[in-house]
């Protein structure tokens, strides 16, 4: 389950988001994200996000960094408050080991992974909370050396807040033209 509480006001879309994903995006431990929102101008039913990330760990075998850039693309879909959320993304996880190290498996002596991953859930946007529920957060993690792919079923939990760098999107009004 992914949840996001982000703060912003009671009818107003915000174009930018800035949080803390625990245990989402891939199976990060924690990661830092910047989530822009893409507002159709059309309908007022559909709405876009990108998101970029960015996390740190330690290898377990050697103790050396692990650093890793979500990208994650989702569709939100409803209206008012109310949105169903789509996404599918990607985590590369880049490793400094020492790969001459004896220490390290030989299956393990890559310093490169990706996970895919895909998101279905829901979130509530409104009296000044965005919500985000996603039951399903299912991921492939691809070792690059062996080709072996681990799917995973996972969740996660986000906080942050929403600001803009320009003029808020009023989900009630814009769309009554």
């Amino acid at each position: 389950m992914t949840c996001s509480l982000i703060f912003g006001q009671e009818t107003k879309l915000k174009n930018n988001a800035a949080y803390l994903e625990f245990l989402g995006n891939g199976g990060s431990w924690v990661s830092v994200n910047y989530e822009r929102i893409i507002h159709y101008t059309k309908t007022k039913y559909i709405h876009n996000t990108i998101r970029i990330g960015f996390s740190w760990s330690t290898n377990r075998w050697d103790k050396s960094p692990i650093y890793s850039f979500p990208i994650e693309l989702n569709t939100l879909i409803g209206e008012n408050h109310h949105f169903i959320e789509l996404g599918v993304g990607l985590t590369p996880f880049i490793g400094t080991s020492n790969l001459n190290d004896t220490i390290i498996p030989y299956d393990q002596k890559s310093n490169y992974t990706e996970t895919y991953f895909i998101r279905l859930g829901y979130r509530y946007m409104g009296k000044g909370v965005v919500f985000r529920v996603a039951p399903l957060l299912g991921y492939v993690r691809v070792n690059q050396l062996t080709q072996k792919r681990n799917a995973i079923l996972g969740f996660g939990i986000s906080i942050g807040g929403v600001f803009n760098f320009r003029k808020t999107h009023d989900i009630n009004d814009a769309y009554s033209n």
